[in-house]
Protein backbone atom coordinates (compact mmCIF):
# COMPACT_ATOMS: atom_id res chain seq x y z
CA UNK A 1 0.00 0.00 0.00
CA UNK A 2 1.42 3.38 -0.92
CA UNK A 3 2.41 5.88 2.16
CA UNK A 4 0.59 8.89 1.93
CA UNK A 5 2.62 11.86 0.36
CA UNK A 6 3.30 14.21 3.06
CA UNK A 7 1.75 18.16 3.59
CA UNK A 8 3.43 20.66 1.92
CA UNK A 9 3.40 22.38 5.00
CA UNK A 10 5.27 19.47 6.91
CA UNK A 11 7.84 19.16 3.89
CA UNK A 12 8.97 22.75 4.22
CA UNK A 13 9.03 22.15 8.53
CA UNK A 14 11.22 19.62 7.79
CA UNK A 15 13.53 20.79 5.28
CA UNK A 16 13.88 23.97 7.55
CA UNK A 17 14.90 21.54 10.21
CA UNK A 18 17.36 20.04 8.36
CA UNK A 19 19.06 23.43 7.20
CA UNK A 20 19.19 24.30 10.64
CA UNK A 21 20.90 21.48 11.61
CA UNK A 22 23.44 21.55 8.69
CA UNK A 23 24.14 25.13 9.52
CA UNK A 24 24.61 24.74 13.33
CA UNK A 25 26.89 21.42 12.28
CA UNK A 26 28.45 24.27 9.87
CA UNK A 27 29.04 26.31 12.55
CA UNK A 28 30.59 23.85 15.15
CA UNK A 29 33.15 22.65 12.47
CA UNK A 30 33.95 26.76 11.99
CA UNK A 31 34.31 26.83 15.58
CA UNK A 32 36.62 23.97 16.55
CA UNK A 33 38.55 25.44 13.38
CA UNK A 34 39.24 28.59 14.78
CA UNK A 35 39.54 27.47 18.21
CA UNK A 36 42.88 24.72 16.61
CA UNK A 37 44.10 28.13 14.74
CA UNK A 38 44.09 30.16 18.22
CA UNK A 39 45.66 26.96 19.90
CA UNK A 40 48.09 26.63 16.69
CA UNK A 41 48.70 30.27 17.97
CA UNK A 42 49.05 30.59 21.14
CA UNK A 43 51.38 27.33 20.98
CA UNK A 44 53.58 29.08 17.92
CA UNK A 45 54.18 32.62 20.37
CA UNK A 46 54.46 30.20 23.56
CA UNK A 47 57.27 28.24 21.27
CA UNK A 48 58.95 31.63 20.24
CA UNK A 49 59.18 32.97 23.70
CA UNK A 50 60.57 30.02 25.39
CA UNK A 51 63.28 30.41 22.27
CA UNK A 52 63.86 33.93 23.00
CA UNK A 53 64.29 32.69 26.89
CA UNK A 54 66.60 30.04 26.09
CA UNK A 55 68.92 32.75 23.97
CA UNK A 56 69.67 34.65 26.84
CA UNK A 57 71.68 34.45 29.82
CA UNK A 58 70.10 33.34 32.70
CA UNK A 59 70.37 35.11 36.52
CA UNK A 60 69.61 33.59 39.35
CA UNK A 61 68.24 36.41 41.29
CA UNK A 62 67.74 35.80 44.97
CA UNK A 63 66.06 38.50 46.62
CA UNK A 64 62.74 39.77 48.48
CA UNK A 65 59.37 40.46 46.87
CA UNK A 66 58.50 43.96 47.62
CA UNK A 67 54.74 44.55 47.31
CA UNK A 68 54.88 47.93 45.66
CA UNK A 69 57.00 46.76 43.00
CA UNK A 70 59.36 49.19 43.37
CA UNK A 71 62.31 47.20 44.25
CA UNK A 72 62.91 43.77 45.10
CA UNK A 73 62.44 40.43 42.86
CA UNK A 74 60.51 42.88 40.54
CA UNK A 75 62.98 45.62 39.98
CA UNK A 76 65.53 43.07 39.40
CA UNK A 77 63.78 41.07 36.80
CA UNK A 78 62.71 44.56 34.92
CA UNK A 79 66.54 45.68 35.39
CA UNK A 80 67.57 42.51 33.23
CA UNK A 81 64.85 42.35 30.84
CA UNK A 82 66.40 45.74 30.17
CA UNK A 83 69.62 44.16 29.70
CA UNK A 84 68.81 41.39 27.29
CA UNK A 85 68.64 38.69 30.21
CA UNK A 86 66.30 36.14 31.66
CA UNK A 87 66.30 36.64 35.25
CA UNK A 88 65.13 33.15 37.48
CA UNK A 89 63.60 34.69 40.86
CA UNK A 90 64.48 32.70 43.68
CA UNK A 91 62.37 34.50 46.98
CA UNK A 92 64.41 35.32 50.08
CA UNK A 93 61.82 37.30 52.14
CA UNK A 94 58.18 39.04 51.61
CA UNK A 95 58.05 42.58 52.99
CA UNK A 96 54.95 44.73 53.89
CA UNK A 97 55.91 48.01 52.46
CA UNK A 98 54.40 50.73 49.73
CA UNK A 99 56.88 53.29 47.54
CA UNK A 100 58.00 55.20 50.46
CA UNK A 101 58.86 52.72 53.64
CA UNK A 102 59.15 48.94 55.19
CA UNK A 103 56.81 48.49 57.96
CA UNK A 104 57.35 44.56 58.38
CA UNK A 105 58.89 41.45 57.17
CA UNK A 106 59.26 37.82 57.31
CA UNK A 107 62.52 35.57 56.34
CA UNK A 108 61.77 32.90 54.29
CA UNK A 109 62.53 29.05 55.00
CA UNK A 110 66.27 28.36 54.54
CA UNK A 111 65.26 24.73 52.76
CA UNK A 112 62.85 26.54 51.04
CA UNK A 113 64.83 29.11 48.94
CA UNK A 114 67.67 26.03 48.80
CA UNK A 115 65.20 24.19 47.16
CA UNK A 116 64.16 27.11 44.90
CA UNK A 117 67.38 28.11 43.97
CA UNK A 118 68.63 23.99 43.26
CA UNK A 119 65.88 24.07 41.17
CA UNK A 120 66.76 26.99 39.03
CA UNK A 121 70.84 25.69 38.78
CA UNK A 122 69.49 22.25 37.76
CA UNK A 123 67.59 23.07 35.24
CA UNK A 124 69.23 26.18 33.38
CA UNK A 125 72.82 27.20 32.66
CA UNK A 126 72.86 29.95 35.13
CA UNK A 127 75.40 32.50 33.77
CA UNK A 128 75.27 34.59 36.72
CA UNK A 129 74.18 35.00 40.40
CA UNK A 130 72.14 38.58 41.39
CA UNK A 131 71.78 38.81 45.65
CA UNK A 132 69.37 41.17 46.91
CA UNK A 133 67.81 41.19 50.31
CA UNK A 134 68.68 38.61 52.74
CA UNK A 135 67.25 39.47 55.94
CA UNK A 136 68.59 37.11 58.46
CA UNK A 137 72.08 35.71 59.56
CA UNK A 138 70.80 31.88 58.78
CA UNK A 139 69.66 33.01 55.37
CA UNK A 140 73.25 34.73 54.96
CA UNK A 141 74.64 30.88 55.61
CA UNK A 142 72.16 29.54 52.77
CA UNK A 143 73.51 31.79 50.46
CA UNK A 144 77.68 31.41 51.42
CA UNK A 145 76.48 27.59 50.90
CA UNK A 146 75.08 27.93 47.80
CA UNK A 147 77.43 30.07 46.22
CA UNK A 148 81.05 27.52 47.53
CA UNK A 149 78.93 24.93 45.68
CA UNK A 150 78.80 26.89 42.54
CA UNK A 151 81.90 29.02 42.50
CA UNK A 152 82.45 29.47 38.46
CA UNK A 153 79.63 32.00 39.37
CA UNK A 154 79.96 35.87 38.85
CA UNK A 155 78.26 37.59 41.60
CA UNK A 156 76.25 40.53 42.22
CA UNK A 157 76.26 41.65 45.66
CA UNK A 158 73.09 44.22 46.55
CA UNK A 159 73.19 44.17 50.37
CA UNK A 160 69.96 45.32 50.91
CA UNK A 161 69.57 46.25 54.75
CA UNK A 162 67.30 50.17 54.60
CA UNK A 163 64.71 50.74 52.50
CA UNK A 164 64.29 53.55 50.86
CA UNK A 165 62.59 55.13 53.64
CA UNK A 166 65.21 54.41 56.19
CA UNK A 167 62.98 51.13 57.05
CA UNK A 168 65.44 48.37 58.24
CA UNK A 169 65.89 45.31 56.36
CA UNK A 170 67.62 43.21 58.37
CA UNK A 171 69.72 44.22 61.98
CA UNK A 172 73.82 45.22 61.51
CA UNK A 173 74.74 41.71 62.37
CA UNK A 174 73.58 40.56 58.93
CA UNK A 175 75.51 43.53 57.26
CA UNK A 176 78.58 42.44 59.43
CA UNK A 177 77.49 38.66 58.10
CA UNK A 178 77.26 39.79 54.32
CA UNK A 179 80.85 41.95 54.50
CA UNK A 180 82.75 38.69 56.00
CA UNK A 181 80.98 36.32 54.45
CA UNK A 182 79.63 37.30 50.97
CA UNK A 183 81.62 39.92 49.96
CA UNK A 184 84.71 37.65 49.30
CA UNK A 185 82.65 35.61 47.17
CA UNK A 186 81.15 38.52 44.98
CA UNK A 187 82.15 39.78 41.69
CA UNK A 188 80.81 43.01 42.70
CA UNK A 189 78.58 44.95 45.37
CA UNK A 190 76.28 47.60 45.14
CA UNK A 191 75.34 49.23 48.35
CA UNK A 192 73.64 52.48 48.95
CA UNK A 193 75.02 55.46 51.55
CA UNK A 194 73.37 54.14 54.82
CA UNK A 195 74.37 50.56 53.65
CA UNK A 196 77.78 51.44 52.83
CA UNK A 197 77.94 53.04 56.27
CA UNK A 198 76.71 49.42 58.07
CA UNK A 199 79.14 47.80 56.29
CA UNK A 200 81.62 50.29 56.89
CA UNK A 201 80.65 50.20 60.64
CA UNK A 202 80.79 54.07 60.20
CA UNK A 203 78.40 56.39 62.05
CA UNK A 204 75.00 58.18 60.96
CA UNK A 205 75.68 60.99 58.89
CA UNK A 206 79.01 59.94 57.73
CA UNK A 207 79.12 61.15 54.04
Amino acid sequence: MRAERPLAGECRTYAKHVQTVGSTYANCMCNKKRVHQRSMKRLVISSRTMNIYSSRPVVLCLSGHDPSGGAGIQADIEALLAQGCHAAPAITALTVQDTVNVSDFRVLDREWVMAQSNAILNDSSVAAVKLGMLGSLEMVDTVVELLQANPHLPVVCDPVLRAGGGGRLGKDEVGYAMREQLLPLSTIATPNLPEARILAELPEGTA
